[in-house]
């Protein structure tokens, strides 16, 4: 068998150990070529043995290629005997190399850039499937066509198709961004790399295109530069100090309102770093939130510390802090939003003040009011009519009513003081849940309070205080559900977190959830109530919140409007 000899059959051969050829001519036959014929051979032939025929042989190098280029009208043909197998298994990575049909594999696998080829006039002469899909462009439609065809016309005007080809050249290659124009003639931004290819001996024969859409990364760029515009509004605009620290923490951007709290100048602060600008702050506080929260948790709230500004004032300041990566650099910065609570900290602690004072006050002489009434209603005063022993009643009544909410104004003010006292015990939460429903059960008859699920289970906690949580939930529960009658109660363990988990659930008017947010809030009630006419203070689950929290347990509920609540509490098992 015989086949044309080729750049890939002859580094095949040579690859196999085939290190000379036998040759023999064939001079000009009926077709106008001149034939030369080569027998592959992995030994040094001897010239007076040669075979009948061969007047000659070759090293295999490229010498029968050099020969080949010499004439038009030459060709050469390879005997490949039997024993020749060019893509025997031991030499499959030798046909990747060389095979065009690989090569071609390869270039339309590469969907993500478009890859093509132009003659040296920079006529397109093959397209890969990458090219089809950005350009929108089949292959029998592009190919002959010069490759201009694929710029603006502003850059055909000004011959950079031509320029870049040039370029390319002489220097090897050119890597430029340009507009390309597909089809239909849409624009997209993207970056180009042209580079010359050449033969065997060396000689230019055209050149290689690989452009690479970067419409959607300028177009990220773009969105991030309006971003970083808008947020820099919005830092400036924004009344409450904020600053945006690199990650040596010097200042990457701030708003009036910080250098006016720090009393800096904005020329002299760039780039300077956070603490060196702020002695002040409490240093080691700091350190905690840059190395220890931020790197975990990437955001902190509510970080408190104190600040002694330049004039000797104390400050107490409120940071909100988050770490993040810049859309534009790649890099980490810490975003800072600072505010001064030193007044209002002052003005809730004059209002704390009040109520611990008031309360105090007024509870003795509403217990001698109480008692008064009391003693009024046990002595038989001789011609007293059924309306002055009503008002009697009514006299202990809201003489009641004035004690307890005296107690959990007192209870506030131990809480806001960090003076909530806890005595505790250990007891079996299930028997002190079924004593409590109890009580309710007795107290009122509208409501039918149901225990579920009850489990024994101790507890180390503060009885008193406890029973005030479950008092909370029930009255809330009755309270908030006046035209339904059932409330399910469970007591069930949490073997994982090894806690002890109470639920008291209502079928009454629910929670909107927009207000959700603020139930555990002192002296919060929702609108829901108001129109509901339902009286309260506001204050049952704010303090049952706190005493759940010093207990290290946690509070929370479940609710839809008009569809009940469901609040549930959890504190450590022992």
């Amino acid at each position: 068998m015989e086949i044309l000899l080729t750049p890939q059959i002859l580094g095949m051969l040579i690859d196999q150990g085939y290190t000379y050829a036998l040759a023999r001519s064939e001079l000009y036959t009926d077709d106008g070529f001149e034939t030369i014929r080569l027998s592959p051979m992995k030994e040094k032939p001897q010239l007076p043995e040669l075979p009948n025929g061969y007047q000659t042989f070759y090293k295999l190098t490229h010498e029968p290629l050099q020969m080949l280029s010499s004439g038009e009208n030459t060709r050469l043909l390879v005997d490949m005997e039997p024993q020749i197998d060019l893509f025997s298994t031991d030499c499959d990575d030798r046909y990747f190399r060389y095979s065009e049909a690989f090569f071609e594999q390869v270039l339309e696998s590469i969907q993500d850039y478009a890859v093509y080829t132009t003659t040296r006039n920079g006529e397109i002469n093959s397209w890969n499937s990458g090219a089809e899909h950005l350009f929108n462009y089949a292959k029998y439609e592009i190919l002959g066509l010069g490759c201009s065809i694929l710029f603006t016309n502003e850059d055909k005007s000004n011959k950079l198709p031509q320029f870049l080809l040039e370029t390319a050249l002489q220097n090897g290659k050119v890597i430029t961004e340009e507009f390309h124009c597909c089809k239909d003639g849409t624009l997209f931004w993207a970056k180009s790399i042209v580079f010359p290819l050449f033969d065997e001996q060396n000689r230019h024969q055209g050149f290689t295109h690989i452009i690479h859409n970067l419409e959607e990364k300028k177009k990220s760029q773009n969105n991030a530069i309006e971003a970083m515009s808008l947020a820099s509004n919005i830092i400036e605009t924004s009344k409450e100090p904020v600053v945006i620290l690199n990650q040596n923490l010097s200042i990457k951007k701030a708003n009036k309102s910080f250098y006016e709290l720090f009393q800096l100048n904005e020329e002299e602060s760039s780039e300077k770093n956070f603490y060196t600008l702020t002695p002040g702050l409490d240093q080691k506080h700091l350190e905690h939130l840059f190395n220890e929260i931020l790197p975990q948790q990437h955001d902190c709230k509510n970080f408190e510390l104190r600040y002694m500004s330049p004039s000797g004032k104390s400050r107490i300041l409120v940071i909100h802090a988050k770490r993040a990566i810049s859309a534009l650099d790649n890099c980490i910065v810490d975003i800072l939003s600072i505010e001064d609570i030193t007044d209002e900290r002052t003005l809730q602690q004059e209002k704390d003040d009040f109520i611990s004072i008031a309360t105090h006050e007024l509870k003795t002489p509403i217990t001698v009011i109480k008692a008064s009434a009391q003693v009024l209603q046990r002595v038989n005063i001789e011609g007293a009519s059924p309306m002055v022993k009503k008002y009697l009643q009514k006299i202990e009544e809201q003489a009641e009513k004035l004690i307890q909410l005296a107690a959990l104004l007192l209870d506030v003010s131990h809480i806001r003081s960090d003076k909530l006292a806890l005595n505790f015990e250990e007891f079996d939460l299930s028997e002190l849940v079924a004593e409590t429903v109890e009580d309710f059960r007795m107290l009122q008859k509208k409501h039918d309070i149901k225990i579920e699920e009850l489990c024994a289970c101790t507890v180390n906690a503060d009885k008193v205080k406890i029973t005030q949580v479950l008092t909370n939930l029930l009255s809330n529960a009755i309270k908030y559900s006046p035209e339904t009658n059932s409330i399910i109660v469970r007591v069930f363990p949490d073997p994982i977190s090894q806690t002890v988990t109470v639920s008291v659930q209502d079928f009454g008017i629910g929670i909107p959830f927009e207000e959700q947010n603020k139930i555990f809030k002192r002296f919060s009630r929702t609108n829901l109530v108001g129109e509901k006419n339902i009286s309260g203070s506001g204050l049952g689950l704010y303090i049952s919140a706190e005493i759940v929290r010093k207990h290290k347990g946690q509070i929370w509920f479940e609710s839809e409007q008009n569809k009940g609540a469901k609040f549930f509490f959890s504190i450590p098992a022992k």
